[in-house]
């Protein structure tokens, strides 16, 4: 383990900055694997028998839907999955926009996306839920369709 005793206070934010962007980054990577786990081709009733393999390999609660929700989430959200991946932004801050998708056809949804990630990637979790649960199209309308015409 780094022993962090020496550093300034200015280092260790810096440090702690750095985990938090590996630690999106590795979320990232889980997700993709639960999303690729979860477009295996098996039977309905075969899909709970890999969920509960995934909360015993990771030593979760059986209830892992959350993190299956997410994936499935996240496959309409190209551009979240990328920050995540970068680390802009956290799997919380993820969660809130894959969230916010239920009842929401595609072409809302890439609103939503284009509104909303912009400022998750300054702004905390709480803020963001905020922002995400308005209308897309009163977020912001002229960036969220330039956005996506990019």
């Amino acid at each position: 383990m780094d022993d962090v005793g020496g550093f300034s206070h200015g280092q260790l934010m810096l440090a702690l900055v750095a985990c938090e962007r590996h630690r999106a980054a590795l979320d990232a990577r889980q997700t993709r694997i639960i999303a690729a786990l979860s477009a295996e081709r098996v039977a309905a009733h075969e899909k709970q028998h890999v969920r509960d393999e995934v909360a015993s390999v990771l030593r979760l609660s059986p209830s892992v839907h959350g993190r299956f929700e997410l994936a499935e989430g996240l496959a309409r959200l190209p551009e979240t999955m990328a920050a995540l991946e970068d680390g802009e932004i956290s799997v919380e801050h993820a969660r809130v926009l894959t969230e916010s998708l239920v009842g929401l056809d595609d072409e809302t949804a890439a609103l939503l996306e284009a509104a909303v990630l912009p400022y998750a990637c300054t702004h905390d979790v709480y803020d963001t839920r905020r922002k995400a649960g308005r209308d897309p199209r009163k977020i912001d309308p002229l960036s969220a369709e330039q956005r996506l015409e990019q």
